[in-house]
């Protein structure tokens, strides 16, 4: 190949740097999704309602979660949660964990992200016994309840030993709602709910 031009380093030599070009910025972004969204609630997103790539590419980042995964590495990062959970260990009949939730995250009106808006979560979809994703992140088979140890912490119980599925990509990264919000709205619906003997009847019948 060419050899480089030997320089002189005794010639002084003068070079006129380049203007960098100006950058141009766009008075707007537009995002192009394949598919009309709609206008649905948090619970019909995550359910078979209002499930759709339109809806989910538009809302699925707008909802805290406890956890996320990291870009590139996909790792558990901590997310609204303080740190990482603990181990799940044995409790009875019941294998348990505890997340210890950041207290510095507040809603749109200013009100307190708390212990309060996870469980008042969780029971909201067992009790109703919400499907799609909904059921994979309270999977109803394998998370019995959860329990609002104080402001701050969050204890889970669950029927069996969570696995990863059920765990850290279930329930760790499960969409999370404000009590104080929804929790009137939800009220109205919760009182058509069968009570336990019913739903004990309901149980013998299916089976």
């Amino acid at each position: 190949g060419p050899r480089p031009a030997i320089v002189n380093p005794t010639e002084s030599i003068s070079a006129t740097p380049a203007t960098p070009a100006p950058i141009s910025h766009a008075d707007e972004i537009r995002f192009v999704v394949l598919g009309k969204f709609t206008d649905v609630n948090v619970w019909a997103l995550f359910d078979e309602k209002g499930a759709s790539y339109a809806n989910y590419a538009i809302r699925n980042e707008v909802w805290p979660r406890l956890f996320t995964l990291s870009v590139p590495e996909r790792e558990l990062t901590a997310l609204a949660a303080k740190d990482m959970p603990s181990s799940i260990t044995q409790n009875g009949e019941y294998y348990t964990a505890t997340v210890n939730l950041r207290d510095d995250l507040k809603w749109t009106d200013a009100s307190a992200f708390t212990a309060d808006d996870v469980l008042f979560t969780v029971q909201t979809a067992l009790a109703f016994e919400l499907t799609f994703d909904w059921k994979t992140f309270y999977n109803p088979a394998w998370l019995d309840h959860a329990e609002a140890l104080d402001v701050h912490t969050v204890k889970f119980y669950f029927k069996q030993k969570p696995n990863v599925a059920i765990w850290q990509y279930g329930t760790l990264q499960a969409p999370l709602v404000q009590k104080a919000y929804w929790e009137s709205k939800v009220s109205e619906s919760a009182v058509l709910l069968p009570d336990e003997g019913l739903r004990a009847q309901i149980a013998d019948t299916q089976s």
